[in-house]
């Protein structure tokens, strides 16, 4: 149990919602001040139960970094995203933004939809994440941010740690954007692996940080513009104040 469970375990729960199938459970709880959802005993998006529905585990500060600090997007893929505390809150606060969630599991969306807080305004395609990317790739699109936030469980497929995957994910990333990578592995060969691979694929340093009191690392790949000119200069990276950039595990690998 990470701290965020146990936050929320420790308060007055009401159930909302339930279901269980052979491999899927899913339960949407509620107390006074926050709702959030689990599947398969793993909580996956809580946020305040009140608009704008502001997302409360801390990984999503993390994630939040370039959206506080560099700009706010105009266009976000995000494939996963659980109960979409992220397109929920950006949905109400920037609802200019353009957003896509890619989910495959019918039951999600439609737990998130009925049950979770904002479900009208939120825009989630049911398709499988790598086909759909494929298919980005092949139809030449691009966005601000590509948010990568696939969990079964606590699991996160074996493919997104490729360099294949890596490579689409830069191609559909529009130059002075960010790929934003949730990750749930520590072992520090993973993370020294994840790091480098994605260096190489965004020709760039990313930034990963943990997120404390919780297994999650987060991830930050900026893809440099192309400046015009004589000498068709890159912006190396994007650097974030350095009271952050001190906590950047990156810089040690």
């Amino acid at each position: 149990m990470d701290v965020a469970q146990f936050q929320f375990s420790s308060e007055a729960n009401q159930q909302v919602y339930f279901y269980q199938s052979t491999e899927l459970r899913i339960e949407v709880l509620q107390n006074q001040h926050h709702i959030w959802m689990e599947i398969n005993g793993v909580i996956q998006s809580a946020c305040q139960n009140k608009a704008p529905y502001r997302p409360v585990l801390p990984h999503i500060l993390a994630m939040f970094l370039p959206y506080n600090h560099h700009k706010i997007p105009s266009s976000v893929l995000e494939l996963g995203g659980g109960g979409q505390s992220v397109q929920r809150y950006i949905a109400q606060t920037q609802a200019s933004v353009e957003f896509t969630s890619i989910e495959y599991d019918q039951d999600v969306i439609d737990t998130v939809k009925n049950y979770m807080p904002g479900g009208d305004n939120l825009n989630i395609i049911k398709a499988d994440a790598f086909e759909f990317i494929a298919q980005a790739v092949n139809d030449k699109l691009q966005y601000d941010w590509v948010v990568v936030d696939l969990f079964h469980g606590a699991e996160s497929p074996t493919k997104v740690f490729s360099a294949e995957f890596f490579l689409d994910c830069y191609k559909i990333t529009k130059q002075d954007g960010w790929l934003v990578f949730n990750c749930l592995r520590s072992e520090p060969e993973i993370l020294t692996s994840l790091v480098e691979t994605v260096n190489e694929c965004f020709d760039t340093k990313s930034k990963l940080f943990a997120v404390p009191g919780m297994k999650n690392h987060i991830l930050l790949a900026y893809k440099s513009p192309e400046l015009q000119g004589a000498l068709m200069e890159h912006i190396e990276t994007f650097n974030f104040p350095d009271e952050i950039e001190i906590h950047n595990l990156a810089k040690s690998i």
